[in-house]
């Protein structure tokens, strides 16, 4: 609840703009082929909503199936219900396995856990704007107005952001 995008509607914007990244960064002019990216952009981190709860105090906090499973394996679960008590006679199995392919895979989880390293353009796609989204978030919410250095925060990598002054334009 600190880290990237935490206001109201925050992981909602960060998965629509997530979509759009990929959709752009595919370069992919048949819609049919940028269904993969946006479907994961946007599923991606929905098994946060069931990951905290309003607390007493008026705080979000994790809850126990968020310390003991987390999103991931939330909206795996999801979309495993759904495609069962739902079958949606369009989608191939194909398909649905690449999507949970997508939300799953970890480029560096070593072998013998059992997670598979990407092998789709969208998943590895998936990874990287997926942290950059969040990191370039907090750069510019952390940023200086104009030129020097930012506000800390303790999810940025790398430390304090720094801002160049900008270079004047000219008539």
């Amino acid at each position: 609840m600190n880290a990237h995008h935490n206001y109201d509607n925050g992981n909602l914007i960060h998965s629509i703009e997530l979509a759009q990244m990929m959709c752009a960064a595919l370069k992919e002019p048949d819609p049919r082929k940028e269904a993969l990216a946006i479907l994961v952009g946007l599923l991606h981190d929905a098994g946060k909503a069931d990951e905290y709860q309003l607390s007493p105090k008026g705080d979000w906090v994790l809850t126990d199936r968020g310390k003991l499973l987390g999103h991931r394996v939330t909206v795996v679960e999801w979309i495993a219900a759904a495609y069962a008590k739902h079958p949606v006679h369009n989608l191939p199995r194909e398909h649905y396995e690449a999507l949970l392919h997508c939300l799953t895979c970890h480029a560096h989880a070593p072998d013998w856990l059992g997670i598979r390293k990407p092998r789709m353009r969208e998943a590895i796609l998936l990874s990287g704007l997926d942290q950059f989204t969040g990191q370039d978030e907090l750069m510019r919410r952390c940023a200086p107005k104009e030129s020097g250095w930012g506000n800390y925060h303790e999810k940025l990598k790398g430390g304090k952001p720094y801002q160049v002054e900008s270079i004047p334009l000219k008539a």
